[in-house]
């Protein structure tokens, strides 16, 4: 008996090995070893990561800026819920991940999607991705597509730049080099939720994506007492 769960245990924790074989080598294990164990374990995984992260930015005093977001969970909790629980994941895995295969139809999709998110001061990155997403389409075509290492590696800093539009009245000069820092969490995010995406599908990447998402909102009503009855 304790064989058998010491031998399920690691196969479970393989899943890390997956990941870790996928951002070193670009190598994807499609449905093999795969279950909701191995994905409460990857879960886990980046609690963990971004309990780190947190605590290096609190160690550096970093992390007072005001985020969009507070002012909206306290006026209307169960709408920022649905958007960020559900049509964000939705949204986002659609932009960045769902034409990681490189297919005609995911690189429309995205193309046409990125389009309605260049808006406001961030704008210059959305259609920097666009322009990334034609060159995915262009090079692949004519058999030159770039090592899918580096279109995840791309995909996901795109993913987390864009996520600078979260934070209110943010200096982007004044403060150039905290950018990285404030996005980090959401590059290390993009890379797993891309790791889902090539080796177990876009619906994963997507519940992964709200699951977490939906996590951290509840956390941060329980935490900051926010009446939502």
């Amino acid at each position: 008996m304790n064989y058998f769960s010491l031998q399920s245990l690691t196969s479970h924790i393989s899943i890390l090995h997956g990941l870790r074989d996928f951002l070193k080598y670009g190598k994807t294990y499609p449905k093999q070893g795969f279950d909701t164990k191995g994905l409460l374990i990857l879960f886990l995984f980046k609690f963990c990561l971004i309990t780190v992260y947190i605590l290096i930015l609190d160690i550096m005093d970093v992390g007072d800026f005001d985020h969009k977001f507070e002012a909206f969970l306290k006026e209307s909790p169960y709408l920022i819920l649905i958007l960020v629980g559900i049509v964000a994941p939705l949204w986002e895995e659609l932009i960045f991940r769902y034409p990681l295969n490189l297919k005609k139809k995911g690189l429309l999709t995205a193309l046409v999607m990125s389009a309605f998110m260049a808006v406001g001061d961030l704008w210059p990155v959305m259609v920097g991705y666009m322009l990334f997403l034609i060159w995915m389409f262009v090079s692949s075509k004519i058999g030159k597509p770039l090592h899918i290492k580096w279109i995840v590696y791309i995909s996901s800093a795109f993913f987390a730049i864009i996520h600078l539009g979260n934070f209110e009245d943010l200096d982007y000069l004044g403060y150039w080099y905290l950018m990285p820092l404030l996005v980090l969490t959401q590059f290390f995010g993009g890379l797993i939720l891309c790791f889902l995406r090539l080796s177990h599908g876009l619906w994963l990447a997507i519940y992964f994506h709200a699951f977490w998402n939906i996590l951290l909102i509840s956390l941060v009503l329980w935490a900051g007492g926010v009446e939502v009855g």
